[in-house]
């Protein structure tokens, strides 16, 4: 990526800042929420302080939030994307594993817990992209990244509606949701962060691709808002996953999977991974799909 180099001495300052100092510190807050035994459990599964751990938690996403209003004002919005993205990344470093979940807990309803946890991480992961995207729109693309577009298209939030739109995100869902379960072999956190970020990289390209191939002659490519819809998909992909695991293979041979080292796949990811994987992720997907697309042009 070119550019100037004003905004290049902005972004690693930035970059440094949510890795070396922001990160850790948004990390800590969620790896304080705990149970009564002293693991680590999901928010949902803190068994001692319910409302400490989600007002941990929320926090911890605030914080990326807010590195990445700032990148979007400095910079623009994909690479704050990008930094926001990097504090999450921490958040999923310090939460709890899948399967030390289920061992501590023991119980077959810890995917659903999951699955709401997902909601609610990707929920305010959502309202820091939308506040992002309108700081990010009112700002020219840069003429040095040809393959920039807008986090949210021209029209609002309601275009995000279209049925271009809606059906490229559905797309986006299978297939980052099937990507990120295929990498993520066992639940070690750095494993099933890598699988989220990949996960994000096919949904961005996936997404953008079937929007274009829905777009008039006169639309520039990307397509504005398919980054919003790319990442609305993975959040959505974080809260089908564990669902999904609780039935295939089963909530109960999930807990032995737990126990016998074999848990993998859409259980073995939490909501702050998926969360994590879409902000880094998605940007580069559509940036990729983009200059594929510029090239065979």
């Amino acid at each position: 990526m070119i550019f100037p180099m004003r905004k290049a001495i902005i972004y690693w300052i930035l970059a440094a800042v949510a890795l070396l100092a922001v990160g850790p510190f948004a990390g800590t807050l969620v790896g304080t929420i705990r149970t009564s035994a002293g693991t680590v459990p999901t928010l949902i599964a803190a068994g001692e302080n319910p409302a400490r751990a989600w007002g941990s938690a929320l926090a911890a996403v605030a914080l990326a939030g807010v590195v990445g209003l700032i990148g979007a004002i400095t910079i623009n919005g994909s690479h704050a994307l990008n930094l926001a993205g990097l504090v999450l990344a921490w958040c999923a470093c310090r939460s709890a594993p899948m399967d030390a979940v289920l061992r501590d807990l023991h119980s077959t309803s810890v995917p659903v817990s999951m699955a709401l946890e997902a909601l609610v991480v990707g929920a305010v992961c959502m309202v820091a992209l939308v506040v992002i995207g309108k700081i990010d729109r009112t700002k020219p693309l840069d003429a040095n990244e040809p393959h920039a577009t807008h986090l949210l298209p021209e029209g609002g939030l309601r275009s995000l509606l279209s049925p271009s739109l809606l059906a490229a995100g559905v797309v986006g869902l299978i297939v980052g949701g099937v990507v990120a379960s295929l990498i993520a072999f066992e639940p070690l956190k750095g494993q099933t962060i890598f699988a989220a970020i990949v996960g994000g990289v096919g949904a961005g390209a996936a997404v953008n691709l079937v929007a274009a191939s829905k777009a008039t002659a006169h639309t520039k490519l990307p397509v504005a808002g398919v980054p919003a819809v790319a990442v609305a998909a993975m959040c959505a992909a974080g809260i089908i996953a564990p669902l999904v695991a609780m039935f295939m293979p089963g909530g109960q041979a999930l807990v032995q999977q737990a126990f016998s080292g074999k848990l993998s796949g859409p259980g073995a990811l939490i909501g702050f991974d998926w969360a994590a994987g879409a902000f880094l992720g998605v940007p580069v997907g559509v940036s990729w799909s983009a200059s594929m697309m510029h090239e065979k042009q």
